[in-house]
């Protein structure tokens, strides 16, 4: 550990310290912030302000997919939970050499602040964590001006309740527009792929694996094969509501939600699922993992509409996970 490490994890423990649900934890997947509080439990990694986990103390149930086979060296991408993607989605338009999906997920986060909402216990039994009923924390990475981007801030807000709120916050602090694209690739934990449906999204899609053909949507909503979609959630709303409209998603098993998802900010909705023979090329994926895990990410992408940001214009993308 360097010098600057010590001293970064010092300051944690200090902001740390002052609060009852959260915990700095550092073991085989890196320095994460661990939130337990009355209502769930969340694990959130500093490399690439990614959460890991989330499971709502009513049901004891994970909502979010993570491979064992992720890799945790600091300086790969982690494959599952909610990777963030920023300041732009998939490769870069005008030089293939910037990393794919930005350089938000491959860096370290610092902790900003934590906010904790107390529930009035008379109880001398219950302990301080037990009757925190929110933890609100805010992550900011550590570098930000890189690969040509400057005079944007961002910041992460994660909410951890009975619903797991994630918001990814962009400023143009700069003094000229500038043009961002994004997306919470949130990886979501199913049973199993085969007999899974999606409710909630209509409308028109980019297949990616079609040479970016625009199809209809399909319903119902069940995948069989490998997919890569681009729903466009613009259609049929005006560019006043474009980004303040919410969009609520349903994962279906057996004609039961399984998972509910809301997304804003957005004007497309990402499907993702490699299947069979891409999951068996990818090294921190096992062949099989791709029947537990279906990819609803929330995302605003420039084939869609441009999202241009003017001078201190502020952009909130958000995801809740109930």
């Amino acid at each position: 550990m360097t010098a600057s490490d010590r001293s970064n994890e010092q300051y944690l423990q200090q902001i740390i310290a002052q609060t009852n649900s959260v915990n700095l934890v550092n073991d085989k997947n890196g320095m994460c912030l661990a939130i337990n509080n009355q209502k769930a439990q969340c694990l959130i990694s500093l490399f690439g302000g990614h959460v890991l986990s989330f499971i709502n103390k009513q049901d004891k149930r994970e909502r979010l997919w993570l491979s064992k086979q992720a890799i945790f060296d600091g300086g790969t991408a982690i494959r599952g939970g909610i990777p963030i993607c920023w300041p732009w989605f998939g490769p870069h338009l005008s030089n293939s050499a910037f990393p794919n999906h930005g350089y938000a997920r491959t860096q370290l986060w610092h902790l900003v602040s934590v906010d904790e909402t107390r529930e009035i216990s008379d109880d001398n039994n219950v302990t301080d964590s037990d009757i925190i009923t929110n933890t609100n924390i805010v992550l900011s990475p550590n570098k930000l001006d890189d690969f040509d981007v400057k005079g944007l801030t961002l910041k992460l807000v994660i909410d951890c309740s009975e619903s797991l709120t994630v918001s990814l916050i962009t400023y143009n602090s700069g003094p000229h527009v500038q043009a961002i694209s994004q997306a919470l690739h949130t990886y979501f934990l199913i049973d199993d792929i085969e007999g899974t449906t999606i409710e909630g999204i209509d409308g028109k899609y980019i297949d990616k694996l079609n040479k970016d053909k625009i199809e209809d949507t399909p319903h119902p909503y069940s995948i069989s094969s490998e997919v890569d979609r681009v729903h466009d959630c613009t259609q049929n709303i005006s560019d006043s509501q474009a980004y303040d409209t919410p969009q609520r998603v349903y994962i279906m098993r057996d004609a039961i939600p399984h998972q509910v998802i809301s997304q804003q900010g957005h004007n497309a909705l990402v499907v993702w699922n490699p299947w069979h023979e891409k999951a068996s090329t990818m090294k921190d994926m096992h062949t099989e993992d791709y029947r537990n895990m279906l990819c609803i990410e929330a995302a605003n992408i420039e084939k869609i509409k441009p999202l241009q940001l003017e001078p201190n214009q502020i952009h909130k993308l958000t995801q809740v996970i109930y």
